[in-house]
């Protein structure tokens, strides 16, 4: 998902099933081998399917793979969710999603990344 072609291709997919499956994308954060989508559902099953659909579809966009041709396992893990409350946790949650927003970018054109919570550790030793 690192290649500006792929990733513009991964983004339009996200945002074409959130909106078929009554999805709310709030933020979202493609990190070129994750993503983040902080999203808001009204129903369990329109977020189930949603995650069924997107991980399926994306990994026959990266790998080419058919219906029918077994090409193997994409995804080294399962979707990982939480819920979120308005307040705190929400804003906390939006701030670590623009980070990751801006790490993407800063990679994408070949920085490199040095979080500042790491570089405070190493300074404080």
């Amino acid at each position: 998902m690192r290649h500006r072609r792929k990733r513009a291709k991964v983004d339009a997919r996200i945002y074409t099933l959130a909106r078929r499956n009554h999805i709310q994308i709030l933020e979202y954060a493609n990190a070129g081998n994750h993503l983040h989508i902080l999203l808001k559902s009204h129903s369990r099953d329109h977020l189930t399917k949603f995650l069924r659909l997107a991980a399926g579809q994306i990994a026959q966009l990266m790998t080419g793979a058919k219906k029918g041709i077994k090409f193997g396992k994409y995804w080294s893990a399962l979707a990982w969710s939480r819920l979120i409350k308005p307040g705190k946790a929400l804003a906390a949650i939006q701030r670590y999603l623009r980070l990751n927003q801006l790490e993407a970018l800063a990679l994408e054109f070949g920085y490199k990344v040095i979080r500042w919570n790491k570089i405070k550790k190493d300074q404080s030793d």
